[in-house]
């Protein structure tokens, strides 16, 4: 009668839990075995603080793109911005005041002194600015 493989039994006493401990440490993955060493035996320049050239380069100039965006940030907001800003507000002027003229007629009085009315003010004349849509309803001034 055959029983099927025979089974290697470990050494008894100290030489099975050495055994039974090399089986172990063999059955972790390499990241674990050095975490499971410490520090005491950390392998020369695989410590942490320590870069390797290449990273050092690499964190240089992610350091450089760093600064030269907040360089790039502070310009914007402190030129840029308020520039913008200025022009902003000129062409709203500007467009008020064209908004204005367009909707406005003149009425002033020549050298003659007749009465003009026009869609342009005179230049260096007294003149009254009249709305082209007239409101609704009457307004009655009794001063005039």
């Amino acid at each position: 009668m055959h029983q099927g493989p025979r089974q290697r039994h470990p050494p008894a006493g100290r030489r099975a839990d050495r055994h039974r401990h090399q089986r172990r440490r063999q059955a972790r993955p390499q990241h674990e075995r050095q975490r499971a060493q410490g520090p005491a035996r950390a392998q020369p320049g695989g410590g942490q603080g320590v870069l390797h050239a290449g990273q050092a380069v690499r964190q240089l100039g992610m350091l450089l793109v760093a600064v030269a965006l907040a360089a790039a940030a502070w310009w914007w907001f402190t030129t840029e911005m308020p520039r913008r800003e200025r022009e902003r507000q000129a062409a709203a002027e500007v467009a008020t005041i064209q908004a204005e003229r367009a909707n406005a007629l003149y009425r002033w009085r020549d050298d003659a002194g007749n009465l003009q009315v026009t869609e342009e003010p005179p230049k260096g004349r007294r003149y009254e600015r009249i709305n082209r849509n007239p409101q609704d309803g009457m307004a009655v001034d009794g001063a005039k």
